[in-house]
């Protein structure tokens, strides 16, 4: 090729950077100007890093805040603002930065006034935006941007944020900057926030139940809410429910969300009731034997069991004396109950034992006895008494004396476990126990 060709090749490829580069100056210096809309890092916009290079060679770091911010903003009043920026890392040359203000669902809330040539307002998709006409430089010194804003009448869930990036520039145009988003949330004192509160109709009496009832009552906000409870009801109130944790999320028809949370308990302060067998008198060298208590409860007893607190174990050897046994019982709600009975451990010096009649065998106390009908031997005159008692302590029947030595008939006592209380001429008590059977 021709070096005519080659030359006028080379210089038209120089033309073309030339004015590219041109292009890009005149972008870049109208940015400076007049930023485009949609750059304050909000979920809704994109950021200044969108055209400017955010590599920071430069290590620029700083904070901005918008001064003279109350905590509660009032409806339909007129705030005088400051964004005040600073650098905290770096030598950034100067900065520029991008603002809009919404409410809880991201919505236009109020109304922007730039009072000055440094900043100016403009809309785009429905939002006002505040942005520099130029970048302000640094100069050792923070920089700043007056502003105004009028707040709305009205902002849905009682929320305005604030949200704001700005661009700390090296001054090259767009290679070497570093933008920062920034955000704040502000009450809004307007209607009453939507606001839930979630009572207890009714507890679970026993472990076992399932007849909880709960509700939440929602007020505030704008009607009408919908509710989600964790058990997956949409309703106000929940019923039928077991032991547990329950939270509700009620949304508001302005998407306002409040949550709360209440726990379904058992409220049984009922102790259970627990029945000891009753007390009797064994001989010394004996082999103890006892009935564990009965144990009965107004709720489900799942595994109880009695818990022997004082007293020996079962089927050992007793000291003379007496010796008390304490027991306990506990149920599923922690309600504890405990009764007591004693073994009275004598040196037998009066031989008294039991004949069970037409039925094998002679057993000795304080081994239950199984019989229609009984006989004392061992005493060589008749008692002062000879009663029979159930388990709760109460007189079952006495026999006549005047049938000594017996038989005594138990034709007419109901079957079950019963102590018999022999008061010798000697004043010796002795509870002689059987067991009667049909």
């Amino acid at each position: 090729m021709p070096a005519f060709f080659n030359s006028k090749l080379m210089w038209n490829k120089a033309l073309y950077k030339t004015l590219f580069l041109l292009l890009i100056s005149f972008v870049l210096l109208s940015y400076n100007d007049d930023p485009p809309n949609g750059r304050t890092g909000a979920p809704f916009d994109g950021k200044c890093s969108d055209c400017h290079s955010n590599n920071n060679p430069g290590g620029y770091n700083g904070s901005a805040t918008i001064v003279g911010l109350p905590d509660t903003i009032q409806p339909n009043t007129q705030y005088a603002l400051q964004l005040k920026v600073m650098v905290s890392a770096g030598n950034p040359v100067r900065a520029g930065f991008q603002l809009v203000i919404v409410d809880k669902n991201h919505q236009n809330a109020g109304d922007l006034i730039a009072p000055n040539q440094e900043s100016d307002t403009e809309f785009m998709n429905g939002r006002e935006y505040l942005d520099h006409r130029s970048g302000k430089y640094f100069g050792g010194m923070p920089v700043l941007w007056n502003f105004k804003w009028v707040s709305p009448a009205t902002a849905d869930c009682n929320t305005i944020k604030f949200f704001y990036m700005v661009n700390f520039c090296n001054g090259s145009g767009d290679f070497g900057d570093f933008s920062i988003a920034f955000a704040d949330s502000v009450y809004f004192a307007g209607a009453p926030p939507l606001a839930a509160s979630v009572t207890v109709l009714q507890h679970n009496t026993c472990l076992e139940d399932s007849i909880g009832i709960a509700k939440v009552q929602a007020n505030g906000g704008a009607m009408p809410y919908q509710y989600q409870w964790s058990n997956g009801s949409t309703d106000a109130q929940i019923e039928a429910l077991p032991n547990g944790i329950y939270t509700v999320n009620v949304l508001s028809s302005e998407g306002c969300l409040i949550v709360d949370s209440t726990t379904i308990s058992n409220t049984d302060t009922i102790p259970p009731q627990i029945i000891c067998p009753i007390s009797f008198t064994a001989c010394a060298g004996d082999t103890v034997h006892y009935d564990l208590p009965g144990i009965s409860d107004n709720c489900a007893l799942g595994d109880t069991l009695p818990i022997r607190l004082s007293g020996l174990p079962n089927d050992t050897l007793f000291p003379l004396g007496s010796t008390e046994l304490i027991f306990q019982a506990t149920d599923q709600s922690g309600n504890k109950a405990t009764c007591a009975f004693q073994v009275e451990i004598d040196s037998c010096p009066v031989g008294v034992s039991i004949t069970p009649e037409k039925s094998p065998g002679l057993l000795l106390l304080p081994n239950p006895v199984t019989a229609s009908r009984f006989s004392i031997q061992g005493l060589n005159e008749a008692p002062l008494a000879l009663e029979l008692f159930n388990l709760y302590g109460h007189l079952v029947a006495t026999f006549p004396i005047s049938a000594w030595p017996g038989p005594f008939f138990l034709t007419d006592i109901p079957e079950g476990v019963y102590g018999l209380h022999l008061l010798s001429i000697e004043r010796r008590h002795r509870w002689l126990r059987l067991i009667k059977v049909r």
